[in-house]
């Protein structure tokens, strides 16, 4: 899968990812600074789907229409340690019945909550 790791996502779990076989860009070998428009709107030309901690993306997608077309994926780990964003995001993609594409996927340590974007 076509990921892009927000400027705050962990340098560990990015590397997990790239070693799972997932194609990974990170906005802070390249990027950081950016705004979370220009972060969407590459993810959007390259079909990326955005790995965020940041929840102004649902502000953004949900009550401003900005389409995220490929998807945000959004852990809500408190003190998560850095390699447990992407163990969340590997157990998701792991299970033939989660669909992630074109969803604003909350990511817990107890439950997720997918929701189509809009």
């Amino acid at each position: 899968m076509r990921f892009l790791a927000d400027e705050h996502f962990p340098r560990a779990s990015i590397e997990r990812l790239r070693s799972a076989g997932h194609d990974e860009a990170a906005v802070a070998e390249g990027a950081v600074g950016n705004s979370d428009r220009a972060n969407i709107a590459f993810a959007i030309q390259e079909q990326r789907v955005i790995l965020t901690f940041d929840r102004d993306y649902g502000e953004l997608i949900y009550r401003l229409g900005v389409p995220a077309q490929q998807g945000v994926i959004l852990p809500r780990l408190h003190s998560p340690s850095p390699e447990e964003p992407a163990a969340h995001v590997l157990r998701l993609l792991a299970d033939p019945t989660t669909a992630i594409l074109g969803k604003f996927v909350t990511v817990g340590r107890r439950h997720d909550r997918r929701r189509p974007s809009p």
